[in-house]
């Protein structure tokens, strides 16, 4: 209860201070957006992420990223790219489903598991996307909710090689429904939304409208499976569908029951039946 209450009193001093200190409040406002509560790896984590074949981090521009790796010597690669508040350890299941059949790079994301920063922006996500697809000869791209928005925004801001596939799992179509997440939580006033809002803009050189499907992925030829539950609380199922009409080679699968975390084996083994199938390798 007392848990609950703390994000609105949050936005209660947000929008009093914004009166009286606009710059300082846009700055917090987006620090606290980008700034992860979770994500830190525990015991059980921990257990899991050592039986991967190796385990190091590499730099990018914008931070460290740290990675696992198992079943090095296969063919071919999928990197696994999470979402908010996680590490790559949520992928224990659908790892171990795969790792005889490919050899799987995982990435904790900027702020996340083991690597650096304080904070996490898409520009530093996609940065270490592309850092890894330079690393490793990358077949398959897979991410899960802020990691599939990570991909998207990748894709229309790198140069890359024409990918097998892409697997979006319970991902959001743009920032603005993220944003909109955010705003539901803090109950801002409409002040503070506008600040926050220009700092973005100021800060990351972008709109928030520019992080949205239609301007990053319409027309993409690259074979693309999209799941999405029906009792996702998180992302709304429209956004998958957006998804589905803009990928030009793409299946959508509509799950129901199994929520935004989307760990169930009928996931996996779609996931891995279109790994296999005429669509990704006609």
């Amino acid at each position: 209860m007392i848990k609950e209450l703390i994000p609105p009193l949050i936005g209660k001093a947000l929008s009093c201070s914004s009166v009286f200190l606009p710059r300082w409040t846009s700055a917090k406002a987006i620090t606290l957006f980008c700034t992860p509560r979770k994500g830190e790896i525990r015991p059980k984590d921990r257990k899991f992420l050592d039986t991967s074949d190796s385990s190091d981090s590499f730099e990018t521009k914008l931070g460290r990223i740290q990675y696992y790796v198992w079943n090095q010597k296969a063919r071919k690669t999928i990197l696994l790219l999470h979402g908010w508040e996680s590490n790559s350890a949520r992928w224990r299941f659908l790892i171990n489903t795969l790792k005889d059949d490919y050899r799987i790079v995982s990435l904790d994301a900027p702020a996340h598991g083991a690597s650096g920063s304080k904070t996490f922006d898409m520009l530093q996500y996609a940065e270490a996307i592309h850092e890894a697809v330079q690393k490793w000869n990358i077949d398959t791209l897979m991410g899960h909710s802020a990691g599939g928005l990570a991909i998207s925004f990748y894709l229309s801001r790198y140069e890359h090689p024409a990918f097998k596939s892409v697997v979006l799992l319970g991902s959001p179509s743009g920032l603005r429904q993220i944003i909109g997440n955010y705003y539901a939580i803090l109950q801002p006033s409409s002040r503070v939304k506008r600040l926050l809002e220009k700092h973005f803009e100021e800060t990351f050189k972008l709109k928030i409208e520019d992080l949205s499907a239609s301007k990053m992925i319409k027309g993409n030829t690259i074979p693309t499976l999209i799941i999405h539950d029906k009792q996702d609380a998180s992302i709304k199922l429209a956004d998958a569908i957006e998804h589905d009409q803009l990928f030009i080679h793409s299946k959508l699968m509509i799950t129901d029951g199994y929520g935004h975390g989307l760990q169930n084996k009928n996931v996996f083994a779609a996931i891995k039946e279109f790994l296999v199938s005429e669509l990704v390798n006609k």
